[in-house]
């Protein structure tokens, strides 16, 4: 009988994920950026994604300044062609996928009464539908990877939101997507464990991006926050870090609250 390939070596401390690739999507700002450079810094090899050509090639250079081989994938992941196309070159890249960070997402503040029918199809084609797809064709290749540590093949690591735990005014659509994302985190984990691949998801609160801008931060402001901040890329990133990091290979299925211990309502 021949036994499965398994990566062997100790683990590093300092680059936890030395030797690893990491594609990361919607890497070029925000969370994702900060997650990007947080890998890179434990070690990864990064795959930088976006759909902003000049964003992406800086967020690569910075990966590379601190040492570590970074590629740049521009794709729009809610039109098929384009999720098949990234995914592909994903792979090429470095030949292998060790983690994937579905973070691409759009926001919304708008009652549904309101809310243009293409609003709606953007919303759940940018954050649903292309993190299956993706997740997918990223998952044929992951599933054939030797074992790390721990017996684990690969990790990915979905970017909800604390909106995938409890509904909020005018967020409808939006919240409907990130409760699935969450239901998606904890049925492909169920399916994946037994190929050990870990799957987990990021539930972040009010987290100072971009994005906070059409999801009107400034008006929700931070009643309910105990910690009374808004959080930062770097917050979240510190989780996914961990989520990310060999030494943990016995959690699978959980959706993380990274929020200053806001309140549900």
């Amino acid at each position: 009988m021949v036994e499965e390939e398994t990566v062997s070596g100790e683990i590093d401390p300092l680059l936890p994920l030395k030797g690893q690739v990491a594609f990361i999507t919607g890497s070029t700002s925000g969370i994702g950026r900060g997650i990007a450079l947080r890998f890179a810094h434990d070690g990864a090899d990064i795959i930088v994604h976006g759909r902003d050509t000049t964003r992406a090639d800086e967020v690569r250079a910075e990966i590379e300044a601190m040492g570590r081989r970074a590629a740049v994938i521009i794709a729009d992941l809610c039109v098929p062609a384009d999720c098949e196309r990234a995914s592909q070159e994903a792979i090429q890249a470095f030949g292998r996928i060790d983690i994937l960070v579905n973070n691409a997402g759009i926001g919304q503040n708008r009652s549904i009464l309101r809310l243009e029918d293409e609003s709606i199809n953007a919303l759940i084609d940018v954050n649903l539908r292309a993190v299956i797809l993706l997740t997918k064709r990223i998952l044929n290749k992951m599933t054939r990877n030797p074992k790390g540590a721990g017996g684990i093949r690969g990790r990915v690591i979905n970017i909800s939101s604390i909106d995938g735990k409890t509904g909020h005014l005018e967020q409808s659509v939006y919240d409907a997507t990130k409760f699935a994302i969450v239901g998606f985190t904890q049925s492909l984990a169920l399916e994946l464990g037994p190929r050990k691949i870990m799957v987990n998801a990021i539930c972040p609160g009010h987290i100072d991006t971009p994005m906070w801008g059409p999801m009107g931060v400034s008006v929700r402001g931070l009643e309910g926050t105990p910690l009374r901040r808004y959080g930062t890329p770097a917050d979240v990133a510190e989780v996914a870090a961990f989520l990310a990091d060999p030494r943990n290979s016995y959690m699978t299925g959980q959706s993380l609250n990274v929020c200053g211990g806001i309140e549900f309502h």
